[in-house]
């Protein structure tokens, strides 16, 4: 008796066993079908959603306006979700965030760039004029633009002084009538508007008064002084390039660029910056567009660009990007109340809400 109830134990165990070993297995393919599943929901998809909020400032009325994603979703005149309507905005003309969230916004008339924190623009709703954390005032700005390159510098170029400077993460905290820690010199910058790192870090900038694009190379950029531009981007006599400021580029390294006085946008692609020449863009998009000056692609590869010259915001597709042509925005975001006032060049930054 005890050997037959020892095997008829032993034999159940087996079985518990292999119907343990079965349900894991099957539960185990479950697990592999459903994340499958769910990586083809992903594929499909395609990018995240761009919860982002949309920053633009108005240099004609001294403010700086917030539209969120679910506002720049569709054509209208919205309220925008924040404004910033600080004492020390002075014709803002172009906003930067920091890796921290915090914005730093040039004021041209001062001339100045000032700090408001992520806590403060959180804070808008109920102190919508708040004084700047810091303020940067040196001596060396006569008409500037900025932008932020992945370590935290800030990178200032300046219209008249013919000149780039860039300022550290350290010089940033204090403020004030700050020397530049770097300083970038060339005969070939003229009229230094925007500008924008490509993917390598090199710096490109665009320069109003040559209607020239011109890249300075990473490796270059740390000691500065006199530099001569690694490649130089003309215009190819047709008004390719014609009083560009805007820069931006796309998820594969297409050079995207505004054009002030002929309204339209232009790309080059990838290839044509390579060496020094007057390419012919691959793309030119017009129609809509009134005095361009603002760009930046949301997380959906869409373009958006700020109409000085109408106080729009317009946003083109992917497709709409493919071929050259006068395309009817997908989004066009109106004025309201002063809402856009002379809009320049945004950000995309933190959703606050």
């Amino acid at each position: 008796m005890s050997t037959r109830f020892e095997i008829n134990t032993r034999t159940r165990l087996d079985c518990i066993a292999r119907g343990f070993r079965d349900w894991a297995l099957r539960l185990l393919i479950a697990i592999g079908v459903l994340l499958v599943a769910q990586a083809a929901s992903v594929s499909a998809a395609g990018p995240k959603v761009d919860k982002r909020g949309l920053w633009v400032p108005n240099k004609l009325n001294g403010t700086i306006v917030e539209y969120t994603a679910a506002q720049r979703a569709a054509s209208g005149s919205p309220v925008p979700a924040l404004t910033n309507s600080s004492s020390a905005l002075d014709f803002p003309v172009n906003l930067v965030f920091d890796p921290a969230g915090n914005m730093w916004v040039v004021n041209a008339a001062t001339p100045a760039i000032t700090e408001f924190s992520a806590k403060q623009l959180k804070q808008l709703g109920s102190v919508p004029d708040p004084a700047p954390v810091v303020t940067i005032t040196s001596s060396v700005f006569s008409t500037p633009l900025a932008d932020f390159d992945r370590g935290g510098n800030l990178w200032v170029s300046d219209l008249n002084a013919g000149e780039i400077f860039r300022f550290s993460r350290k010089q940033l905290k204090s403020g004030g009538d700050l020397t530049p820690a770097v300083t970038i010199s060339s005969p070939y910058l003229n009229g230094a508007r925007n500008m924008a790192f490509d993917a390598n870090g090199n710096l490109w900038i665009s320069n109003d008064g040559s209607d020239q694009i011109e890249k300075f190379a990473k490796k270059g950029l740390r000691k500065g002084g006199a530099l001569t531009p690694a490649v130089i981007i003309s215009d190819d006599g047709s008004g390719s390039l014609d009083s560009c400021t805007g820069l931006a580029f796309d998820s594969k390294q297409n050079l995207w660029v505004a054009n002030a006085y002929a309204d339209t946008i232009v790309e080059f692609p990838h290839s044509a910056l390579k060496t020094s020449g007057s390419p012919t863009p691959a793309v030119i998009i017009g129609g809509s567009l009134n005095t361009p000056v603002g760009l930046g692609f949301d997380h959906k590869h869409n373009l958006w660009a700020s109409n000085f010259g109408n106080n729009t915001l317009v946003e083109f597709s992917p497709a709409q990007l493919k071929t050259s042509a006068n395309p009817t925005p997908i989004v066009t975001i109106s004025a309201i109340s002063g809402s856009l006032s002379g809009p320049e060049q945004f950000s995309f930054g933190r959703s606050i809400n």
